[in-house]
């Protein structure tokens, strides 16, 4: 049941306009079909705060991603409306069937979705974010899900799934650009602009010198031992740079 009403509130979280969560859906309080509660007190619809919240953090994790995206926000520019935004000609929203294309008419008859966010949305004021892309999946079977490309050059990586509610696999890189999205799986995914770091090798100089206390060895079969360890073990590693 979690998982159904975190999938639920995942597109909910997503919606254009305000997001109204009600108090005690991170409990997954219900009213047993009670829509008229208001002179009641009964254990079905008292708030049980002692009771583990299974859904805290990951509607903790929607409501962070929802604040900290502006290219969520549509009070901020035009309406969502399938217009062109950035020169890879991705748009302010695209909804995408499992091969990565844009949705046709009758991929709407299925029992998945899915769309694209571009971080692009807002570039005319300045704004630029990351890519969104937010997965559905109703059916019984699971679907593998191809990624399509954005104007970002970073690699797509999920932010949170509902088959992972405490977050365990938050960051991970989606591989080869497919997500397998499960049987009652709602997943977001995102792509930064983040580049990949080249690392210089480093080069360490060690500085051993050559120990003066071997001369001052009277015993000749001693020292002639120790300059040969020292030209072999230690003389040639002195000399990197």
């Amino acid at each position: 049941i979690a998982e159904y009403v975190a999938a639920a509130m995942t597109i909910l979280s997503f919606c254009q306009g305000p997001v109204m969560f009600s108090m005690g859906d991170e409990f997954l309080r219900t009213q047993h079909g009670n829509n008229n509660p208001y002179n009641q007190s009964n254990e079905y619809l008292n708030m049980r705060w002692d009771k583990q919240a299974p859904l805290a953090i990951y509607m903790g994790a929607l409501a962070k991603y929802r604040l900290e995206h502006p290219s969520l926000d549509t009070s901020k520019g035009e309406p969502f409306s399938g217009r062109v935004v950035n020169k890879s000609g991705d748009q302010d929203i695209t909804w995408l069937n499992p091969n990565g294309q844009e949705a046709r008419s009758q991929d709407w008859q299925e029992q998945h979705f899915g769309f694209m966010i571009s971080g692009d949305r807002l570039a005319d004021y300045g704004i630029f974010d990351d890519d969104t892309i937010v997965l559905m999946n109703m059916s019984n079977t699971p679907i593998h899900w191809k990624l399509p490309s954005s104007e970002k050059i970073g690699p797509w990586r999920v932010y949170c799934s509902t088959r992972d509610l405490d977050l365990s696999e938050q960051g991970n890189e989606v591989y080869n650009n497919v997500y397998v999205v499960m049987p009652g799986e709602a997943v977001v995914l995102y792509k930064t602009d983040e580049e990949e770091i080249e690392y210089e090798p480093v080069r360490v100089a060690l500085t051993v010198s050559y120990p003066s206390f071997i001369e001052n060895i009277k015993l000749k079969s001693l020292k002639n031992s120790l300059k040969v360890v020292y030209s072999i073990f230690v003389a040639p590693f002195s000399e990197l740079g």
